[in-house]
């Protein structure tokens, strides 16, 4: 099966409205308000030789908060192929993009290659977050290969990849050990170039938490990378965020109040 979605968003006289918007199931896009988006599974998958796509583009000014509702459950299929999953972010000078995707669930038997690219203005702002799980309840855990390709203002910013395909190697305690869901966001201020100092802050490199959570901050040349790895999604989601918040109160006030990044 191939699927795509596609969103456009642009500022119109104080307010963003959508200018583009079309899905297909499993990919389904539901507007709840100006400038908000839910992102809904429609459909079983991804499976074995799906091809699914979604692009995103917010234009100069315009603010968007997409979110999702229920996770994806990425499973072998009737194929011996992989599944396939290509996200496109497209951030004008002065937007802010809020993006917290629903959690994705390597069931036993699939092969998930996904990979999110990212082009951010200059002045840009950008909250990307999303949470793997591996495996269902006492299941073992599908594969995945996941890359992230971020480049600000034309420049390279952050390239990543997580391979999840081979579990000797990612059981390692120096990787996820028994984890079985780990987290990731990206938090890039629509930074104001009378304020370069704000995305500056220290920020403490890794956090320990009571119930086996560990977190990772990493800072960038411009914003932060945040990993969270733990038992489950749950979990691994509260610490995420509890971790993203500073950092978009800092995001707030490197955009003088002109944005709206917010936890």
């Amino acid at each position: 099966m191939r699927a795509q979605a596609i969103v456009g968003v642009a500022a119109d006289q104080g307010r963003s409205r959508f200018v583009q918007l079309r899905s297909q199931p499993p990919l389904t896009l539901r507007p709840t308000g100006s400038g908000c988006l839910h992102l809904v599974a429609s459909a079983a998958g991804p499976l074995g030789g799906d091809e699914l796509r979604l692009t995103v583009h917010v234009g100069p000014r315009a603010d968007l908060e997409l979110r999702g509702l229920g996770a994806l459950l990425a499973l072998p299929g009737g194929v011996a192929r992989p599944a396939t999953m290509l996200t496109e972010l497209r951030v004008a000078d002065g937007a802010w993009l809020d993006a917290r995707f629903p959690p994705t669930i390597l069931g036993r038997g699939c092969l998930l290659h996904s990979r999110l690219s990212v082009e951010l203005a200059q002045h840009a702002g950008l909250l990307w977050s999303e949470v793997t799980v591996l495996g269902r309840h006492a299941e073992p855990s599908g594969r995945a290969v996941q890359t992230l390709s971020v480049t600000r203002g034309g420049r390279p910013l952050l390239r990543a990849t997580t391979d999840l395909s081979d579990p000797a190697l990612y059981r390692s305690p120096a990787v996820l050990g028994v984890a079985r869901a780990v987290g990731h966001a990206l938090v890039v201020p629509p930074q104001d170039p009378r304020d370069e100092a704000a995305t500056h802050a220290p920020t403490p490199d890794t956090h320990a938490m009571r119930d086996g959570c560990y977190g990772a901050v990493h800072k960038l040349a411009a914003g932060h990378l945040v990993c969270v790895v733990g038992s489950d999604a749950r979990l691994v989601t509260r610490h995420l965020e509890a971790l993203v918040t500073p950092l978009l109160e800092q995001a707030g006030g490197a955009s003088g109040g002109h944005r709206r990044p917010r936890a």
